[in-house]
């Protein structure tokens, strides 16, 4: 969302920069934004708390359908027997 918004944002603001300033200072402006936007990231919350999963007791979806399609009646794996040719 935050890169969205600063491209919308930026692209009209440099637009109008490099207009008045010229390019090398227009960009060189920016590009001292940058990094001292970057000096302070430290700073930055880094992991937002989140509350934890409930834990479900059966699965569901593509992989439980995985797991359990080659089993038998005792859930144990699928074994191929090979038949012998008299």
């Amino acid at each position: 969302m935050a890169v969205s918004l600063g491209q919308a944002a930026g692209s009209p603001v440099v637009g109008m920069l490099v207009g008045q300033v010229g390019y090398a200072d227009a960009f060189g402006f920016f590009c001292a934004i940058g990094i001292v936007v970057a000096m302070f990231s430290p700073l930055y919350p880094r992991y937002l708390e989140q509350e934890p999963e409930e834990e479900t007791e059966d699965e569901t979806g593509l992989q439980a359908a995985y797991d359990y399609q080659l089993q038998n009646e005792e859930g144990e794996p699928y074994r191929y027997k090979r038949m012998s040719k008299h």
